[in-house]
């Protein structure tokens, strides 16, 4: 007899359903063994910048000042001294790495985490093919509040598909999961983040619309082929894939057509982004869409516009308090489990400068009032196990449910709600339409009474003896670039630094 987490017997077709699922649910052996002999370094930011570059190396993740390098096993020789100097080894062997998170985790550990049956789903990854099931069973089961959209198609033709959940709600919230590909902890997050909303009610108000994975190809492609692909399968004139985080048109940025970063050739033309970007520019039409979430791993903080400027944007006061909001609710969660906590910022300040992001987009361009970045664990980077996607989700949720009531307060969203409303919207217009003349009058008297205010200045000035006036000198800010060195530049760097 098999006893189930909480000790139920279990019926033998389940059993055999659920070991049949969990060898479905590994990607073959080709898409982790390609990484055998692989390592992973912690490395400082400079360093890794200039090497990555140079040598096409994947950042894998951020931590702090340092990011984690992946080096592949042919060029861990010519990189050997370099590394030592600079590095801390912090994966010696990848492919290994990566098996080891499709291990089965220890019951007791599911128990203390799955305290419903639904929440059962998390303790496996899943295929694209699964997380579309999901969606699907969710649409049919919450009926009356949940429907299955379809954003559009990818670059290979797959269907991009999203949960849209609330009826005849005025404002919106949208979630984006998978925007890289092998960050599938981000769409586990998004499945569990839609589950919850539909099993309570948060009587927000708000519509959501929650998409688990956006870079369908890419994702499919980490589960037949390459476990840590990162950018969608759009065929370019080089290497093959773009970026589709440095592909928004917002101060975009060319590159290296085989760089894991490309942007593409030209800002938009990743058939993704292109596919976001227009579902949010019609959600944001007349003030629709509210909040913008864009999920990514695994550096554990909360992030806020800007990316590509270390300017703050004009409404950043509303931004840190939300950001702080959500990043403390989110501790507050993990500490229960861990001890790492999730850091907050403007994301140009506490990572780097970044151009082409999404949520910048969203939130420049699109007039997006709140939108965000958010890092999820962690640790483990890409092998983690699959149950981890529980925590964050819980994590989320209560980032969520502590960020909400600020879009009903006047000082951070009232006043903008109403300013966009469609009902003001509407009148303003028809003002406008029926009172042309009346706008035009008033704009002609303005401008005639400025005109004998300044004719009046200028007579005074002619009778008086000129004055000292201050004068503030006027300044100019320099970006500096630092030219690339190659590898044994850095090395004798390295050497007398």
């Amino acid at each position: 007899m098999v006893l189930d987490p909480r000790g139920v017997a279990l019926a033998p077709q389940y059993c055999l359903q659920k070991a049949r699922r969990s060898f479905d649910s590994m990607p073959p052996h080709a898409a982790i063994s390609r990484y055998s002999g692989d390592a992973w370094f912690g490395v400082p930011i400079a360093v890794a910048n200039k090497l990555a570059r140079l040598r096409h190396l994947d950042i894998i993740s951020h931590e702090g000042d340092r990011v984690v390098l992946h080096v592949p096993a042919a060029q861990r020789p010519e990189l050997h001294e370099l590394l030592d100097l600079n590095a801390t080894l912090e994966v010696e062997d990848v492919a290994a790495a990566l098996a080891a998170s499709f291990q089965p985790w220890r019951a007791q550990r599911a128990r203390a985490l799955a305290a419903s049956e639904w929440e059962n789903w998390f303790q496996d990854w899943h295929p694209l093919s699964e997380i579309e099931d999901k969606l699907e069973k969710l649409a049919v089961q919450f009926g009356g509040r949940a429907t299955l959209i379809t954003l559009g198609t990818s670059a290979h033709g797959r269907p991009i598909r999203a949960l849209h959940v609330g009826v005849g709600e005025p404002y919106e919230i949208v979630v984006n999961g998978c925007i890289h590909a092998r960050e599938w902890i981000a769409a586990s997050t998004v499945i569990y983040v839609a589950e919850w909303l539909l099993r309570n009610s948060t009587n927000s108000g708000l519509a959501w619309t929650l998409i688990p994975v956006l870079n369908v190809d890419g994702y499919e492609y980490t589960w037949t082929t390459d476990r840590l692909w990162r950018k969608n399968r759009q065929e370019t004139p080089g290497c093959m894939g773009i970026d589709l985080n440095r592909n928004a048109d917002i101060a975009w940025a060319g590159s290296d057509d085989c760089d894991q970063l490309f942007p593409g050739k030209t800002p938009l033309d990743a058939v993704e982004t292109r596919v976001l970007r227009s579902f949010l520019q019609t959600r944001s039409v007349r003030g629709r869409l509210v909040t913008f979430f864009d999920l990514h791993s695994a550096a554990q903080m909360v992030l806020s516009p800007y990316a590509y400027t270390m300017e703050p944007p004009l409404a950043e006061d509303s931004l840190r308090l939300a950001r702080v909001a959500i990043a403390d609710a989110m501790n507050q969660v993990a500490r229960q489990s861990h001890r790492s906590s999730y850091h907050k910022g403007r994301a140009a300040t506490t990572i780097y400068q970044v151009p082409g992001c999404i949520f910048d987009d969203a939130h420049a361009n699109l007039h997006v009032p709140f939108s965000f970045a958010i890092e999820l664990r962690g640790h483990h980077h890409f092998q983690q196990p699959a149950i981890l996607a529980l925590q964050c989700g819980k994590e989320l949720t209560a980032g969520f449910l502590a960020f909400l009531p600020m879009l009903n307060t006047s000082s951070h969203f009232g006043v903008w709600a109403l300013a966009r409303s469609p009902k003001v919207l509407d009148s303003l217009e028809v003002l406008v339409q029926k009172n042309v003349l009346l706008v035009g009058c008033l704009l002609f008297l303005l401008l005639f009474l400025a005109a004998c205010c300044i004719s009046q200045r200028r007579g005074r000035l002619q009778q008086t003896s000129p004055a000292d006036v201050d004068m503030e000198e006027l300044g100019t800010n320099y970006l500096t670039y630092e030219t690339d060195d190659d590898v044994h530049g850095l090395l004798r760097e390295a050497r007398h630094g």
